[in-house]
């Protein structure tokens, strides 16, 4: 939906007596930058003592940057898949910091199959 579209439906829910907001539809193939200005935009007109939860979002980059943009909870298949898959995930804390993950070619995972996993080396 464009941006008038969601402010006008933002307007007229928070009207309702609901205990939260959920936002949806985010995550289809929009930039990042316009998913931030859409969440922005959206947040601003939302109560700040009722909950907000957005779907579809599966990135932990994704997942910290709606939490900074005022996302209370989220909903996503991602980390249940990667830990059914055998992975642990993993990603920096602050930019530029590198990621601890050892294998799998994508910096965010860690196969916690890996033989070179199998001892605690703090044990």
């Amino acid at each position: 939906a464009d941006r008038a579209s969601r402010m006008r439906s933002v307007r007229e829910t928070v009207k309702r007596d609901v205990a939260g907001f959920t936002l949806g539809g985010l995550g289809t193939g929009e930039s990042r930058e316009e998913r931030g200005t859409i969440i922005d935009g959206v947040v601003t007109e939302l109560p700040r003592d009722k909950v907000r939860v957005i779907h579809g979002l599966d990135l932990p980059e994704d997942v910290l940057d709606v939490v900074g943009r005022g996302i209370d909870m989220f909903s996503a298949h991602y980390p249940d898949r990667m830990a059914q898959l055998g992975y642990g995930l993993t990603f920096p804390l602050r930019p530029g910091q590198p990621s601890s993950a050892q294998s799998s070619g994508d910096p965010r995972k860690l196969n916690l199959r890996e033989r070179s996993l199998e001892r605690d080396p703090t044990a």
